[in-house]
């Protein structure tokens, strides 16, 4: 999935006659929201010794604690105009892992794209996804998402966002559910595959939604289609007190079976 785009419009209108012309007075351009004078920050929560249940409801307490990031722009179609549809997104964390809850509330649910699909298949769908500077050197990043039905993808990217990498497949849970006003996800993804400096309380952080059915890709720090960077726009992700260092492995639960087909010795 790429996340940049470029927009090309023609317009062809019948000529005027002069008189006519000067009769009509100019077009107004569009209301847009003001571009934010710095970048955009949203505090995670700590756990502490509050447990999440992945179960992609976001109904715990402590996901109430969280800050929400909301606000989101579209890139595309109407680059820098609200999207036409709410998104949230909170963040906490704890010793082991950093959770994402996002809540995609639809007015249309019954026309959400859920396609089923292998991991990072490249789907239209609808999507919705993070993406975490940990490091927060505005060059290197990493990105978590999911469709509605589940279907997972990632990738890092490299070079401020002009290099991506998809073939990176890291260890991490997601579970979505969906409702009659829309769709949410919920996000267990462990330090361990994040590069970050442990005594660093902030990293840089996008969340994203793209809506399949109105073409829509928006982002929570507006990313338009002029824009030079990727990972340099991000937001801020603050409050991250107390991170230890990452551990380098995860352990997946694996079984193997072999059946083995041959004479009885004792026949």
């Amino acid at each position: 999935m790429s996340f940049r785009f470029a927009l090309l419009i023609a317009l062809v209108l019948p000529a005027l006659p002069a008189a006519a012309q000067s009769t009509l007075p100019p077009a107004a351009p569009p209301s847009l929201p003001a571009a934010p004078a710095g970048p955009l920050r949203v505090q995670a929560g700590a756990l502490g010794t509050a447990a999440i249940a992945l179960d992609g409801r976001l109904d715990e307490a402590a996901w109430a604690t969280a800050a929400p990031a909301t606000g989101f722009v579209q890139n595309r179609p109407t680059p820098g105009a609200p999207m036409s549809q709410p998104t949230e997104a909170r963040v906490l964390y704890d010793g082991d892992a950093v959770y994402v809850g996002m809540r995609m509330t639809d007015s249309d649910a019954a026309a959400i794209a859920a396609p089923l699909g292998r991991r990072d298949a490249g789907l239209s769908s609808d999507l919705a996804y993070v993406i975490f500077d940990s490091f927060h050197d505005k060059r290197t990043a990493y990105l978590f998402g999911v469709n509605p039905s589940g279907v997972k993808l990632d990738k890092i990217f490299y070079d401020d966002g002009n290099d991506d990498d998809d073939s990176w497949d890291a260890v991490w849970d997601v579970v979505t559910t969906r409702d009659a006003d829309g769709w949410t996800a919920e996000f267990r993804i462990p330090l361990g595959q994040l590069r970050y400096t442990p005594d660093n309380e902030t990293w840089g952080v996008e969340f994203g939604r793209t809506i399949q059915r109105t073409s829509e890709e928006g982002f929570w720090a507006p990313v338009l289609p002029a824009d030079v960077g990727l990972v340099s726009r991000f937001g801020e992700l603050t409050g991250l007190v107390g991170l230890g260092s990452p551990r380098r492995f995860e352990v997946v639960p694996y079984v193997s079976a072999t059946a083995v087909r041959a004479p009885d010795p004792r026949a």
